[in-house]
C-alpha cells in the first residue's frame, strides 16, 4: 500500500526532510562540499519516491456512481478502520457528489498529499491515532495552510484562535502557527486525542472537532441523551450536519479513485529541510541574496504572514529546497544584516536599489575586504561578482561590494 510505504520512508528521511539540522553544525569551509554529496542523495532519494509512487498509480480506473457498489466499498473500509462509515443516504449522496468532480478535485488533493501526508501519517501514528484521519484537512482546507474561513478558522486544519492559543500555538503580528503545516499538525493531533477521550466515538469527537464540545453536548442534551452522531444530527448546526458525511466522502474518494501521474509542480516531502533562526529575517532580502522567488519563500513558509520572521529568544523555523541549504548557510550573516530594521530608514526609502563598488588597493586580499565591511562576507562578495575571476583583480579593478 502506498501510504504504508510513504510512511516507512519517513525514517529514512527524516535527517532531510523537516528534520534536524545536522547542516548547521559543519564549519562554513565544508558547507558546500557537504552539500553537493547530500544533493546526490537527495536525488537518488527522489528516484526512489517517484518509482514507488508509480507502482502505485492505477489504483482503480474507473469509480462508480452506483448506490449498490458504494456500499459495498463502504463496508471494505469498514474492515479496517475504527471509523463507523455508514451506508445511510446522506453519505451515499455526498460520496456521488465528491465523485462527480473528482477529476478537478482529487487528482489536486492526490498531488499535495506528496507533501502533507508523510508528514500526517507519521503524527498520527505517533499519537496512536486512526490514519484516516489524514484525509480530515481535506475537509477542512483542502490541504491550504493559508486558508481562512468566515468564521474566523485558519489553516490547513482550521483552527479558532481561542482552541489554537489553548493548544499552545502562537498568533501575534508577525506570526500565525495555524498556517504551521508542521506545529498545527501536532496540535491538531492532540485536539482530536483530547475529543476521542471525552466521546468513545469517533464520529461524534469530528462533529466536536467541527462544531465544538459545546454545540455537540447542547445536542445530546435536545436529543434526549442519545449517544451517536446519527441520533444527534439533526440537532447540530447544519455545518456539522454535513461534515461526518463529508469526511466519509473524502475518504471514500481518496481510497478508491485512481492515481495519475502526478502534476504537480510544488515540492515534495522528501524535498524541504529546516533551518532554525533567531534573527530577524525579510523574505524580499533573502530572494536578493539567494535568486530564488520570493513568492516560493512564502509559500513553503506561510506561518510568517508578512512575509518577515521576526527577531525572538527563541528560534523561529525556516523552511528552503534542500538545494538551498548550503547557500543560506554561507550568506547568511549578510540576509540577517540586511534584514534589520535599521536598514531600511527614511533616508534610505528614496531609492528601490543601492549599489557600493570597492576599489581594489596593492595588497588586498578578498578576506581583508570583506572584514572591512560588516555583514559582508567573503560569500557574498563572490556571489556579487560571480561575473569576474574575483581572485584574479589587480590594483584599481572595482568590485560590488553590496546591492540591495
Amino acid at each position: 500500500h502506498f501510504q504504508q510505504i510513504i510512511s516507512f520512508l519517513i525514517f529514512i528521511s527524516s535527517s532531510i526532510a523537516f528534520g534536524q539540522d545536522t547542516i548547521g553544525l559543519l564549519p562554513n569551509k565544508t558547507v558546500k562540499d557537504h552539500c553537493s554529496k547530500v544533493e546526490i542523495f537527495d536525488d537518488k532519494l527522489a528516484l526512489l519516491y517517484q518509482d514507488l509512487y508509480n507502482q502505485n498509480i492505477t489504483k482503480d480506473s474507473l469509480i462508480s456512481h452506483n448506490k449498490d457498489e458504494i456500499k459495498e466499498r463502504l463496508i471494505l473500509l469498514n474492515e479496517k478502520t475504527p471509523f463507523v462509515f455508514s451506508c445511510s443516504e446522506i453519505n451515499l449522496l455526498f460520496i456521488q457528489k465528491y465523485i462527480s468532480k473528482r477529476d478537478k478535485f482529487a487528482q489536486k488533493m492526490f498531488d499535495y498529499s506528496l507533501l502533507y501526508f508523510p508528514f500526517f501519517e507519521n503524527q498520527l501514528i505517533e499519537n496512536e491515532l486512526p490514519l484516516e484521519l489524514k484525509y480530515l484537512p481535506i475537509v477542512e482546507s483542502a490541504l491550504n495552510p493559508t486558508a481562512e474561513s468566515r468564521a474566523g478558522a485558519v489553516g490547513l486544519w482550521q483552527f479558532m484562535p481561542l482552541t489554537a492559543k489553548m493548544m499552545g500555538l502562537e498568533i501575534n503580528s508577525y506570526i500565525d502557527q495555524r498556517r504551521d503545516p508542521i506545529l498545527s499538525t501536532k496540535a491538531a493531533c492532540l485536539y482530536l486525542k483530547k475529543l476521542f477521550k471525552i466521546y468513545e466515538d469517533w464520529n461524534l469527537a469530528l462533529a466536536a472537532y467541527n462544531a465544538g464540545p459545546g454545540n455537540v453536548n447542547k445536542a445530546i442534551r435536545r436529543s434526549g441523551g442519545k449517544k451517536t452522531y446519527w441520533e444527534i444530527r439533526p440537532f447540530l448546526p447544519k455545518e456539522t450536519q454535513n461534515y461526518v458525511p463529508a469526511f466519509t466522502a473524502v475518504n471514500y474518494l481518496m481510497e478508491f479513485y485512481s492515481k495519475n501521474e502526478p502534476s504537480f509542480s510544488g515540492f515534495k516531502y522528501h524535498q524541504i529541510d529546516t533551518i532554525e533562526v533567531n534573527q530577524r529575517i525579510e523574505f524580499k532580502v533573502m530572494e536578493n541574496w539567494l535568486s530564488y522567488d520570493e513568492a516560493k519563500i512564502a509559500e513553503l513558509n506561510p506561518v510568517y504572514k508578512l512575509k518577515i520572521i521576526p527577531k525572538d529568544n527563541s528560534n523561529n523555523t525556516l523552511y528552503l529546497p534542500n538545494f538551498l541549504i548550503g547557500d543560506f548557510l554561507m550568506l547568511q550573516d549578510s540576509i540577517y544584516h540586511y534584514s534589520k530594521k535599521s536598514i531600511h530608514s527614511p533616508s534610505n526609502s528614496n531609492s528601490s536599489s543601492q549599489t557600493s563598488y570597492y576599489t581594489i588597493k596593492e595588497g588586498d586580499t578578498i578576506w581583508e575586504i570583506a572584514e572591512k565591511h560588516p555583514g559582508v562576507s567573503v560569500a557574498d562578495i563572490k556571489k556579487l561578482n560571480s561575473t569576474i575571476n574575483i581572485s584574479n583583480v589587480k590594483k584599481g579593478d572595482r568590485i560590488l561590494i553590496y546591492m540591495h
